[in-house]
């Protein structure tokens, strides 16, 4: 992440780089919470992936809302957003946030918490190649550097994972490694 952010030059840049630090953590902490919730809670059936997801949403507004009304009390706006703004940003919500949280929500029912997290480091590889062909930001060698050894990290797990597979005896009786279902398992 510290070459993904342009090897930090000043203050700043530590603070937005704390911030995404704290925001991952948050993240780390709120999938684990929601694998758990899911699967087993304490002798009640586990919650579907969609409840759990809108209970994220909602607690997180609410969280929001305490912590950040008082801190723009007194700060106008700019100007006056319009309905196509408000449609903007709940289209943005809807697509950027609530859809990808639905889906892994789903996926850690299925996979290890751990395995589905390691595919969200991909996350921000995506978001700096988004900014390259979106926004027209070049990137220094140090960011491709911290871009390719973020996705090496990611594949060297991951076919690390594939090799661990478990053997199986097939049904024609020819021994083999039977290693497709588990990898759809993880993905």
């Amino acid at each position: 992440m510290w070459l993904l952010d342009g090897a930090i030059t000043s203050w700043g840049d530590r603070t937005g780089t704390l911030l995404i630090m704290a925001g991952t953590l948050c993240a780390a902490a709120g999938s684990v919470l929601a694998a758990r919730l899911m699967r087993h809670r304490l002798g009640r059936p586990p919650l579907d992936p969609l409840s759990v997801t809108v209970w994220q949403f909602t607690i997180a507004t609410a969280a929001l809302t305490i912590v950040l009304i008082p801190l723009n009390l007194g700060t106008p706006f700019a100007s006056t957003p319009e309905l196509t703004h408000w449609a903007a940003a709940v289209a943005s919500g809807a697509v950027g946030l609530a859809l990808p949280y639905a889906l892994f929500n789903r996926a850690v029912v299925v996979v290890p918490v751990v395995e589905a997290s390691l595919l969200l480091q991909l996350t921000h590889v995506m978001g700096v190649g988004a900014a390259v062909v979106l926004l027209g930001e070049r990137l220094t060698p140090a960011q491709m550097a911290g871009a390719a050894l973020t996705v090496l990290a990611v594949a060297l797990h991951i076919l690390s994972t594939i090799q661990r597979a478990p053997r199986y005896q097939p049904a024609h009786g020819r021994r083999g490694v039977h290693r497709t279902s588990y990898v759809r398992s993880m993905m």
